[in-house]
């Protein structure tokens, strides 16, 4: 009995031992189990830190904001930037390009887990490429590697190469700054206008200038000797940026000179005036008096029949100071034609193109061509 009694109580003592020894190795597994679950969930997090594609959140951040002054700092290669044109235009460039709310990025074509690459897309055109690398230096948790930024570009192409022809006797300036001669590709190119002075003037050549690489067209001004402003004009069909002689402080003057000889030469052509009233609006000896002598002696005989003659509606246009010496400009005007009444019996329009020398100090014509119709 005492035997049944003792065994009865080393099982309950076993029992309880077993329960005992069980629970302990049970807590421990739930700790292990725990430490585990914990090493595993921080294991993973640095794992997803670390992947490529989180970086580049970081970094299309820049895009999503708009932060046009970080992505040009960081990029690898600067625009292509000439000595008028400034950041602020090509960042203004990059701002066209890119729309935030339609920016987006995916691996680009050559992507491998080795070299990520990835583009940056502003609808479906592509703006920028993004390139990372593991870090030499650093290292995350669990030896996983740290990625940077290795290369950024941004599509930042030059739009314009800008070509201005401008008379060498005219100074320009390109955004504010004055027009370099190291941009000069042509100093010799001679003016139309020169066959219609011959050898009674050698008017300013034409100097031709390129200038390559601006983000938004430039502003250019210009000024004569006499500190004039010149017309600058920009030609769509050729691309260029024409350049004016400017005025003059006697334009006015000029202008009345080339009107008088107008009325002069039309009432010569009418037979209202002598020859030599017409011939001392010209220079002395000029060979195209020749030929306006000749050509009166068959058209003023079928000049109309009048009492008297008038001008109207006098207008000067293409008025062009090519220097202190020389001008040349068109004059319109009707012509009302009267026989002895009050009113016109017939209103004509006259046409003309002088060009004009100072000779002897004095304004004289040394050519003139008779146009059909204003131009």
């Amino acid at each position: 009995m005492l035997k049944k009694l003792q065994l009865q109580v080393g099982r309950r003592k076993f029992l309880i031992f077993l329960i005992v020894w069980l629970g302990i190795i049970a807590c421990a597994f739930i700790v292990l189990m725990f430490k585990f679950k914990q090493w595993l969930t921080d294991y993973q997090a640095v794992y997803e830190a670390s992947r490529p594609a989180l970086v580049m959140d970081t970094y299309f951040d820049w895009y999503q904001n708009n932060d046009l002054d970080t992505i040009y700092d960081n990029l690898t290669e600067k625009p292509v930037i000439n000595e008028y044109e400034t950041e602020a235009n090509a960042k203004l460039f990059m701002s066209e390009v890119l729309d935030p709310s339609k920016a987006t990025y995916a691996p680009s074509n050559t992507y491998s887990e080795a070299v990520p690459e990835y583009y940056v897309l502003s609808g479906d055109y592509i703006v920028s490429t993004a390139r990372l690398r593991k870090s030499d230096t650093q290292t995350m948790d669990y030896s996983f590697p740290v990625w940077e930024l290795n290369y950024l570009d941004f599509y930042c192409e030059p739009q314009y190469d800008v070509y201005v022809y401008i008379p060498e006797n005219v100074s320009a300036t390109v955004n504010g700054l004055p027009l370099n001669e190291n941009y000069c590709f042509s100093a010799d190119t001679v003016p139309e206008d020169q066959a219609a002075f011959g050898s009674y003037a050698t008017l300013p050549l034409m100097k031709k200038y390129k200038i390559d690489n601006f983000y938004q067209l430039p502003a250019i001004e210009a000024v004569n000797a006499d500190n004039y402003t010149a017309e600058v004009s920009f030609n769509n069909s050729t691309g260029v940026y024409e350049v004016g002689y400017g005025d003059n402080p006697d334009a006015e003057e000029m202008k009345a000179v080339a009107i008088g000889a107008a009325k002069v030469f039309a009432n010569y052509l009418a037979n209202d005036v002598s020859q030599a009233a017409m011939q001392d609006c010209f220079v002395p000896g000029c060979e195209i008096i020749r030929f306006i002598i000749a050509g009166r002696e068959d058209a003023g005989k079928f000049f109309k029949y009048h009492s008297s003659l008038e001008y109207t509606n006098i207008e000067v246009d293409r008025f062009i100071c090519y220097d202190s010496n020389t001008f040349a400009c068109d004059v319109h005007m009707d012509q009302e034609i009267y026989r002895y009444t009050e009113a016109p019996f017939e209103v004509d329009q006259v046409n003309y193109r002088f060009y004009y020398i100072k000779y002897n100090g004095v304004w004289k014509a040394c050519y003139i061509n008779i146009l059909q119709t204003r131009e």
